[in-house]
């Protein structure tokens, strides 16, 4: 059947405002994201008022979730960047494959990590023995938390930090080789300092999935008030308490602002690349 001229233009028309009620109704879905924020924030601003010498759980959290995150970012760092460099450089088909399951911990729910954790150091006698000669018993531990930040976070800093890798212009290392320089000074002079904003980037992600980590935590370390309770978990015992919603509110207002300077330090990390 063919159309006549008005009935096209009737046609487009149409088109045109279910495109435009489509683009308009999918702000409904930034104000499901944004406006959630800003009810907390409203709600702290009008009702939470902080006193220091009452509120141990925050404080203790607090401290607990910062010193943890940046060991657990520290050791990410150390061992997350050579292995990046192994990963991606290498064409062995089983470092390929193992690009594949380093990036599991991303992709499960955090309660799998937390349950994978604990089988692993309490089943796997020769690491339980290990921890044990040096008097460390990891599960429900200072320890714990901090491996299973690790365990959660470190796929986000190596996945980024491959894709840095990827994208760098091999003529770089290669013409530095020509001149001289060894495979170390490669990495650490010519490397390194061009992929500054991929290891920050990845950095930051990775510091942030730690602060937020509760799932692994919770299984593996515990929630175990001036041990391993964590910010997360301090939120979730403050909320199950009666007296203790605003506790919960103002913990979740200190992640919200945390949140927020990571990502206005990746959002500018960004701009300067474009």
């Amino acid at each position: 059947m063919i159309l006549d001229v008005k009935s096209l233009d009737i046609l487009n028309k149409m088109q045109d405002k279910i495109i435009a009620f489509w683009l308009y109704t999918s702000l409904l879905l930034g104000g499901l994201i944004i406006f959630p924020f800003i009810a907390l924030i409203a709600y702290s601003a009008l009702n939470v008022h902080f006193d220091a010498s009452n509120n141990q759980i925050l404080i203790e959290s607090l401290k607990l979730t910062l010193t943890t995150s940046i060991i657990s970012l520290f050791i990410t760092l150390i061992l997350g960047t050579p292995l990046a460099f192994i990963l991606t450089s290498s064409e062995n088909k089983f470092f390929k494959s193992l690009t594949s399951l380093i990036q599991f911990p991303i992709f499960i729910p955090p309660t799998v990590a937390g349950i994978s954790l604990i089988l692993f150091f309490n089943n796997v006698n020769f690491i339980s023995d290990m921890f044990s000669m040096i008097g460390l018993d990891v599960p429900f531990s200072v320890f714990a938390v901090i491996i299973a930040q690790v365990f959660v976070s470190s796929p986000f800093y190596i996945r980024t930090l491959q894709v840095g890798i990827a994208n760098f212009q091999k003529s770089y290392t290669e013409s530095a080789l020509m001149l001289g320089a060894t495979s170390l000074k490669n990495v650490v002079f010519v490397l390194i300092p061009n992929l500054r904003n991929s290891i920050i980037v990845g950095a930051l992600l990775s510091w942030s999935r730690s602060v937020g980590e509760l799932g692994a935590t919770l299984i593996f370390a515990g929630n175990i008030v001036g041990v391993t309770q964590t910010m997360p978990l301090a939120i979730i015992s403050s909320f199950e308490d009666v007296n203790g919603f605003n506790t919960a509110v103002t913990i979740a207002l200190i992640s919200i602002i945390i949140s927020g300077i990571i990502v206005v330090c990746i959002s500018y990390i960004n701009e300067t690349l474009s």
